[in-house]
């Protein structure tokens, strides 16, 4: 078994609140579309996958434009924001 470290590469994300879907929409752009499922949870559809979100998941753009989720626990644990 190998080990790894993640590479420093800066990536763009914005935490789902519940009351947040026009900038989130405006995060996505035209990557993809963003459909509201409920109070505290939606859909981003994009790259032909479905991808579910709930309250207090990051979304995150990938390095090619894809849009994953990211527990707040995790994305705390590995990702410091960087100085504007």
């Amino acid at each position: 078994m190998c080990k790894f470290i993640k590479k420093p590469i800066e990536i763009d994300a914005i935490q789902w609140d519940s009351s947040n879907a026009e900038e989130i929409k405006s995060f996505i752009g035209d990557k993809g579309s963003c459909v509201e499922v409920g109070a505290d949870n939606f859909v981003i559809d994009g790259y032909g996958n479905e991808i579910s979100f709930y309250v207090g998941d990051w979304i995150i753009k990938g390095v090619d434009g894809e849009f994953y989720p990211c527990p707040n626990r995790v994305f705390e644990a590995t990702y410091s924001k960087v100085a504007a």
